[in-house]
């Protein structure tokens, strides 16, 4: 997605072809993020994905957020979109015209 990669099989996260260490929860939480790109994936169903535990959307936000600033101090706040009261969602930054987000 744009100049950000994530290599499943050998659970590296690269941007711009360098590769970007990340934690455990980080790369799950990208790659969670991934497989529903350009759609919004609630706090619920990310904490799940990464902690394995089944939560609230209140208290999976405030498990969620630390690992989401930190991620995206890492590869960059203009992949990581957060949709107020619902989730977070992966997207493209070099996209341009896509519903429902302003040009940057």
């Amino acid at each position: 997605m744009g100049e950000l990669s994530i290599d499943s099989y050998r659970h590296r996260i690269t941007l711009h072809g360098e590769q970007v260490r990340v934690t455990q929860i980080e790369y799950e939480l990208l790659r969670c993020l991934a497989v529903s790109s350009g759609k919004v994936v609630s706090y619920r169903e990310i904490a799940i994905y990464t902690h394995g535990q089944d939560m609230d959307d209140a208290e999976a936000r405030l498990l969620l957020k630390q690992h989401v600033r930190n991620l995206r101090n890492k590869i960059g706040s203009e992949y990581l979109v957060n949709v107020r009261s619902t989730g977070y969602m992966l997207v493209d930054p070099t996209e341009k015209g896509r519903p429902g987000f302003f040009d940057r």
